[in-house]
């Protein structure tokens, strides 16, 4: 569960910085799959 908690928050996250970063730095595989 504090993996499903953090995995929201950290999405949420990203979404947000989505809208300020370029489209060219914005890569879902780049933090689906961290390491």
């Amino acid at each position: 569960m504090a993996f499903a908690v953090w995995n929201e928050s950290f999405t949420v996250h990203q979404l947000q910085r989505h809208n300020v970063v370029p489209v060219e730095d914005s890569r879902p595989f780049r933090w689906e799959k961290p390491g």
